[in-house]
């Protein structure tokens, strides 16, 4: 019987105690999983920027080699690799995209267990604290020429970057001459369409990140 008190006797101290116990592991389990989700969506970008890399040396290779065919044979490779690296692009800004909601869930969590320790009218105490568990979450804000110079936005620019490269060596193949500098000479509109892929990549991709980081009623 003495184990089911909870209205003042040592039962309701064990339980408080227990709870405590409970609470600091879940705080360090949070906190590892929060450190472990950062790397990973850090270790996904490189790799991205690394095989971007890889795939614009390997086009430059094949062009100054001409060892594809013929130039319109550079254009098929060129505007197969790219939309391949465009889809791998896209996979990627998903995947931070989801490390990004994680990370703000792993927060929310983390500010839960400080709540059970610090009340809120303890100022002294919460100036301690890295952060306010009490603040309101800010939310992401998605601009449309600027950002933190994150991750996301690192992967939004270059996926622009490939979409529109992407775009110009297809315009280009449509007049022969995927590189602009052949005997038709589009390098105008090589250079247009390059421009206009990458800018309207650039907007789409701010108006799904807006989406998916809208805030909830």
């Amino acid at each position: 019987m003495a184990e089911g008190i909870d209205d003042g006797g040592n039962g309701k101290n064990e339980r408080r105690k227990d709870m405590r116990e409970l609470l600091l592991k879940e705080y360090d389990r949070c906190a590892a999983l929060f450190q472990s989700n950062e790397q990973m969506g850090e270790g996904r970008v490189t790799f991205f920027i690394t095989l971007t890399g890889a795939v614009l040396a390997a086009l430059i290779s094949l062009y100054t080699s001409g060892s594809t065919g013929g130039i319109e044979m550079l254009g098929a490779v060129a505007v197969a690799s790219l939309l391949v690296l465009l889809m791998f692009g896209i996979f990627t800004l998903r995947c931070i995209v989801r490390r990004n909601q994680t990370t703000d869930e792993y927060k929310v969590k983390l500010d839960r267990i400080r709540r059970y320790f610090v009340q809120e009218n303890d100022k002294d105490v919460i100036g301690f604290l890295p952060v306010n568990p009490y603040a309101p979450p800010k939310p992401r804000v998605i601009g449309l020429f600027y950002g933190k110079g994150g991750l996301m936005e690192t992967v939004m620019l270059m996926n622009s970057i490939v979409a529109g490269a992407g775009l110009a060596f297809l315009v280009g193949a449509a007049f022969g001459d995927p590189t602009g500098c052949g005997p038709s000479y589009p390098a105008g509109w090589v250079i247009l369409a390059g421009g206009l892929g990458a800018v309207t990549s650039w907007f789409l991709q701010v108006a799904a990140m807006r989406r998916a980081f809208r805030p909830t009623p």
